[in-house]
């Protein structure tokens, strides 16, 4: 890059390679431009400047001090060949408030991001811990650990170490009942209504999919849309179950301890409405009662407040778990 106080003139042969088409084609090439151009063959370089279209106050990069009307393009920025693919724009800049009468250029230029190296994560082993929602299995840890703890002599221990103890029977039974798996990163909480039966149905589906893609077959398609229609079914009755169990734990939560029930019911974002309802606990219905709603679209059951007014004074107000009918 700098001034060569030569001047290259228009594209010719041979070079093609080096010299851009758009070019001060006003004046002819002279003894440094021929050098310039020679320079650019001996070391595999392009002239920038002359590659990219603009008007012609872009192009020159010289003005008489004392007549605007005389300019030239004698100042270029050269980069190397392999590098074209990464400049995106060279143009001198006509306005620019400096003591001299030449233009400075400007080259634009695209660099790629350095990769960084991918850390690959150790796999930790956690515990089955989704298999305890399984009446068997917490029957089976129960009788497993009582038979453990029961042969241990816990009058000649310590706080400490009957604490140890204590925490590495359980982890071991826990161990050998539900199993262990492998993964990696943060531990992703599982999927309330997965399920056995839900994987069972859905890899059916996917299987008859694969089937039916290969043959083309009318029967196949037709096996294909039994098994998907079959484990819509079955991903809906699990959801239900899912959100039953989860509101009679809500409800039960509401009445052993109500600050948990209000930091579970705080993140729902709630918003008030009208329905008609029948509470949880009785089958009693209330026409018109004013319930806070959740906004979440497949919550069945919703918090509610309950109000018992007589000459409308608020006498009592109890929070009660519903279905909305």
């Amino acid at each position: 890059m700098g001034d060569f106080n030569g001047r290259v003139g228009e594209r010719r042969t041979p070079w093609t390679k080096h010299l851009g088409q758009h070019s001060d084609h006003r004046t002819p090439c002279n003894y440094n431009g021929n050098h310039e151009l020679k320079l650019c063959a001996e070391h595999d370089l392009f002239i920038t400047n002359t590659f990219f279209q603009h008007r012609a106050s872009q192009i020159y990069t010289w003005y008489r001090w004392n007549n605007i009307m005389v300019s030239s393009q004698i100042v270029f920025i050269l980069t190397r060949t392999r590098m074209r693919i990464t400049i995106t724009d060279s143009r001198a800049i006509p306005n620019a408030c400096l003591d001299t009468d030449h233009r400075p250029i400007i080259t634009t230029l695209t660099t790629k991001k350095e990769r960084k190296p991918k850390k690959h994560k150790r796999q930790q082993e956690r515990l089955n811990i989704h298999k305890l929602g399984d009446d068997q299995v917490q029957a089976l840890i129960r009788s497993t650990l009582n038979e453990k703890l029961g042969s241990i002599n816990s009058t000649i221990l310590t706080v400490e170490k009957a604490w140890d103890t204590f925490k590495t029977t359980l982890l071991d039974t826990m161990k050998e009942v539900c199993g262990t798996k492998k993964t990696r990163g943060k531990h992703r909480k599982a999927t309330a209504w997965w399920n056995k039966e839900v994987k069972d149905a859905i890899k059916e589906k996917k299987r008859l999919y694969n089937v039916w893609v290969k043959s083309k077959n009318e029967e196949d398609y037709i096996k294909y849309r039994l098994a998907r229609r079959h484990s819509k079914k079955v991903v809906i009755t699990s959801k239900e179950k899912s959100w039953t169990q989860y509101g009679e734990k809500l409800s039960e939560t509401c009445k052993t301890s109500p600050r948990e029930f209000y930091k579970k019911s705080d993140g729902f974002g709630f918003y008030q409405g009208r329905a008609t309802i029948s509470c949880f606990s009785k089958e009693l219905i209330l026409e018109s009662a004013t319930i806070q709603r959740t906004g979440l679209r497949k919550l069945r059951y919703v918090i509610v407040c309950l109000f018992v007014r007589t000459s409308d004074i608020r006498q009592q107000e109890t929070y009660s778990l519903v279905h909305v009918s």
